[in-house]
């Protein structure tokens, strides 16, 4: 206990339902500006936003919808802190031609295995089975 507790609320919540304990905690209100085309329940009386929402690769989890609406719901204009507040993203191309070379040998015994197959149907059974081979083709690439 750090003896703050008069000063900080600690609200661990989803934005889309955290409630403000805007009267228990006699918090100080900034009201919308005239014509500031907010939400009714809008409410700027919130002066730290602290939030893990960058997953992987910033955008995986999804959450940047959800601090972006809590910052435009809670935060006081001009004065309200978001932390983390900013990130750079360092995007390069990268090939392994060790996995590139490991992918395309898989996908050739999968399609002579497939080749095996069709021929073996066709010799025992007497069923064709070249109506599937383009879409047996697609799975293996999309695999």
């Amino acid at each position: 206990h750090n003896q703050v507790d008069h000063i900080v609320t600690v609200l661990q919540s989803s934005v889309e339902g955290v409630e403000l304990p805007v009267e228990q905690d006699e918090l100080e209100v900034i009201e919308p500006t005239d014509g500031d085309e907010t939400n009714k329940d809008t409410c700027y009386c919130v002066d730290i936003i602290i939030s893990e929402w960058m997953g992987y690769f910033l955008l995986r989890e999804s959450m940047m919808d959800s601090i972006i609406r809590a910052r435009d719901k809670f935060l006081k204009p001009a004065t309200g802190l978001m932390f983390p507040s900013h990130t750079t993203m360092y995007v390069a191309p990268v090939c392994d031609e060790g996995e590139r070379k490991q992918a395309q040998s898989e996908y050739a015994a999968s399609m002579s295995d497939w080749h095996d197959f069709a021929q073996t149907t066709n010799t025992v059974y007497g069923v064709d089975m070249s109506c599937l081979e383009r879409e047996f083709d697609q799975e293996q690439k999309d695999y």
